[in-house]
């Protein structure tokens, strides 16, 4: 293990031109999921519309030698009765070993807004008793199968509120 100080870490939010690096910090830490995944994905990511003040990408840790952890953050926005809320899929939550003690800098980055639903849907199993640490609650223990209801909507192809 390297001997890091933490000042020479710093979180900020993830730009532009962080992309290539990020895929690639995303990379090592899914081994199983080429740079090019992540690239594809995080192109994707640029095309969205931002959602107000919140980050287009999400929150990464930088040492003197680049990104060294990575927490994507997809927000959007949601209107239903109630009305409009804005929620945050939280995911890709990595950090290179040596730098695992600051990890817990990226989820407090990434939760800090109160006004936010965060959710979050690809957690692998192993990270479930960090997550729920966290404050998260989970909702299902398996797959969630839904109806949509019937009507107007499903005769548009499911186009419109669901």
């Amino acid at each position: 293990m390297k001997d890091v100080r933490a000042s020479d870490i710093r979180c900020r939010q993830i730009r532009d031109e962080d992309i290539v690096a990020i895929a690639d910090l995303l990379a090592r830490g899914f081994p199983k999921v080429p740079s090019q995944h992540w690239s594809r994905a995080l192109i994707k990511m640029s095309e969205r519309e931002r959602v107000s003040c919140y980050p287009k990408y999400g929150y990464l840790l930088e040492s003197g030698a680049g990104p060294v952890g990575v927490i994507l953050t997809i927000f959007s926005i949601r209107k239903r009765d109630m009305g409009v809320y804005t929620i945050c899929n939280l995911s890709s939550w990595y950090v290179d070993p040596d730098y695992r003690g600051y990890a817990s800098w990226l989820i407090s980055a990434a939760v800090r807004h109160k006004d936010v639903t965060y959710i979050n849907i690809s957690a692998a199993s192993h990270t479930w008793r960090t997550i729920e640490v966290q404050g998260f609650r989970r909702y299902s223990d398996g797959m969630i199968l839904s109806f949509p209801r019937a009507g107007q909507n499903c005769a548009r192809g499911m186009r419109g509120n669901i």
